[in-house]
């Protein structure tokens, strides 16, 4: 996980288009980088605060 600056292009509902800074086959992370973070850092993500 890294984090990359991108160029922008269009926008719309749902959609935005990445001109630079992403190449094909890429993986990217558009939800839930707070999580990788952690887990990449300690090996694990943490509980919600509370015991199952």
């Amino acid at each position: 996980f890294e984090r990359r600056a991108v160029r922008l292009g269009i926008r719309t509902t749902g959609w935005v288009e990445v001109l630079e800074g992403v190449a094909a086959g890429d993986r990217v992370v558009t939800r839930g980088a707070y999580e990788i973070k952690l887990q990449a850092s300690s090996g694990a993500v943490p509980a919600h605060g509370h015991a199952h």
